[in-house]
């Protein structure tokens, strides 16, 4: 087994079953040779794994020169919408033909065949081709293909001149299409004036993420309005902002809108529910001091 970042010279390496004996003795069988690197490759040599010679000798053994990995999804992620199905190969000695991506359904224990899902007990399921060979592509499924909340595997395969990969285990991740909700509540609970200051609470039904942050906006229907503006965080679910109440121009129902909020998989927050709070400031009085004096009617509202 040879694994390298750079691969480089221009020796031989081999893996040769021994040749058979003056008595017709049998070559012995070539052996199994696993030959990989990461990065650049200045290696000028061969590799063999071929069978020893005399009598009836054994076949000729195996060589791995092709590794692949899947980028995305990364292991362990949450995704929703059409997750982006990508990897990279590369071989050591020789130059990547081809690249296959296996898709199961960890849940139903299914496999995706290229057009549909059927079972997969075994590694014997069909692997469909990605485009791309050292940097490639699988675009094969869509939205509507995916279960919510099931766990899904990603492998992938390649071929080089020495033949065909042994795959690695692959990235595992959890399908999620649900936008999260949000709920808000106010403090203080009532028509507010322009000496309060109003917090807004907004409550969601799953953790968001810090980034990019849940915004508020509101509209007031007397007039005025707050554009798109960064909310406070309390903890994953429960974010808040401290309004301060404008004056009787904007008497009359207000209208808060949440947004830029995203779960773990990148879905949006879906509209927010009790979502309008009302300004109620007294209008304005004139107070007069002093002697008031007339020379006709006069009538003060």
């Amino acid at each position: 087994w040879v694994q390298a970042n750079i691969l480089a010279g221009t020796g031989p390496i081999t893996a040769n079953g021994g040749n058979g004996g003056s008595a017709n003795g049998g070559g012995g069988s070539g052996g199994r040779m696993v030959v990989l690197r990461t990065a650049g490759n200045v290696y000028g040599g061969t590799a063999t794994v071929n069978k020893g010679t005399g009598g009836s000798g054994g076949a000729n053994g195996t060589l791995y020169s092709i590794s692949s990995a899947v980028t995305n999804p990364a292991d362990g992620s949450y995704k929703g919408g059409n997750p982006t199905i990508s990897g990279t190969a590369v071989s050591a000695l020789s130059t990547v033909s081809l690249t296959e991506v296996l898709v199961k359904n960890n849940t139903d224990n299914d496999c995706w065949n290229g057009s549909i899902w059927t079972t997969c007990p075994s590694d014997t399921a069909d692997w469909p081709n990605a485009t791309g060979t050292t940097s490639w592509t699988y675009t094969g499924l869509s939205a509507g293909n995916y279960e919510n909340a099931d766990t899904y595997i990603v492998r992938s395969r390649g071929t080089d001149g020495n033949g065909l990969e042994a795959p690695e285990t692959g990235n595992t991740f959890t399908y999620d299409n649900v936008n999260p909700t949000v709920a808000l509540s106010y403090d203080p609970d009532r028509a507010v004036v322009d000496e309060d200051t109003l917090r807004i609470t907004a409550t969601f039904s799953e953790a968001v993420v810090d980034s990019p942050n849940p915004q508020i906006a509101i509209s007031y229907t007397g007039g005025g309005s707050l554009a798109a503006t960064n909310m406070t965080k309390t903890d994953t679910t429960h974010y808040y902002y401290d309004v301060n109440v404008p004056g009787v121009s904007s008497n009359g129902t207000a209208t808060v809108t949440i947004s830029n909020a995203q779960d773990i998989a990148g879905n949006s927050n879906d509209a927010a529910t009790n979502n309008t709070f009302t300004v109620d400031n007294p209008p304005t009085r004139a107070i007069m001091r002093g002697d008031l004096k007339s020379h006709g009617n006069v009538r003060i509202r």
